[in-house]
């Protein structure tokens, strides 16, 4: 590739991390069918206007006419009013109406510097506020060290019967311990899990406002639900399945299904 006749392409971590740049782009990269459309068919014009028809084998024709369908805004339940999603985002407009808040009394804290720790603590605190979340006490546990094992040895040293979720600030020296802490809370605990990166902690309360959610769903209350269709019965479960086969090996199936009318409760397994 000649350096001279590249062209940057993609974001800067700076841009991605930039709210206001992304709402600024979304109006070039978001637009409706019709302006989308209307860019497209410009943009043509010019081509054809420039090369000309059928010259240098280029020959662009008026677009095609079809029926097509418009489909309805897509909106949310939460506490039996619908609310829109906007651009694909509905944290926005579901302040104070979380369907089941959940209560954290029995939970861990693991981390390796205590400050971040008492920061992040304060920052769940005072976003819990605002969805009617609670948060009690933690079980607080300082982790020696950067290694996998100084957080699984710990874990399984500290964790107590009725644990509801094991909370674990990382930072740029122990974000690679994430998959062993998933695999033992996951596979040996039982018990859920939620890891946070401390540079996640400089994006805002409204960025730990998404962790609180999550953890409000990974312990079993649902924050909202899609509406059901009007012909769908309320006793409806809801069930999807799909074998993996592998040569020389078991086949392997995974199946979940719906637990509740809302649809918004599921149980999976995988034989």
């Amino acid at each position: 590739m000649i350096p001279e006749l590249c062209k940057f392409a993609g974001l800067l971590d700076e841009q991605k991390n930039d709210t206001r740049f992304k709402q600024k782009l979304a109006k070039y990269t978001k637009l409706d069918a019709q302006s989308r459309f209307q860019r497209i068919n410009d943009y043509a014009k010019k081509i054809q206007g420039v090369f000309g028809k059928n010259k240098n084998n280029v020959a662009l024709e008026q677009p095609v006419s079809v029926q097509g369908y418009s489909l309805k805004d897509l909106t949310v339940e939460v506490n039996g009013e619908e609310v829109p999603l906007q651009d694909g985002n509905y944290l926005r407009n579901i302040q104070k109406k979380i369907q089941h808040a959940a209560s954290f009394e029995n939970w861990i804290l693991m981390y390796n510097s205590f400050d971040q720790a008492k920061e992040l603590m304060g920052m769940l605190q005072q976003c819990a506020k605002t969805f009617g979340i609670t948060f009690k006490k933690p079980m607080c546990v300082e982790v020696k060290g950067n290694r996998a094992n100084n957080f699984t040895d710990a874990l399984q040293k500290s964790i107590q019967n009725g644990c509801q979720i094991v909370v674990t600030l990382l930072d740029h020296k122990t974000r690679w311990v994430y998959n062993d802490i998933k695999k033992l809370c996951l596979n040996t605990l039982g018990v859920p899990s939620q890891c946070v990166l401390a540079n996640t902690l400089k994006k805002g309360l409204s960025a730990v406002s998404g962790i609180i959610l999550q953890m409000n769903v990974k312990v079993g209350l649902p924050i909202w639900h899609a509406p059901k269709p009007d012909n769908l019965s309320k006793n409806v479960m809801i069930i999807g399945a799909d074998v993996h086969h592998k040569t020389g090996k078991m086949s392997t199936i995974g199946f979940v299904a719906s637990m509740n009318d809302k649809i918004s409760q599921y149980m999976s397994l995988i034989e």
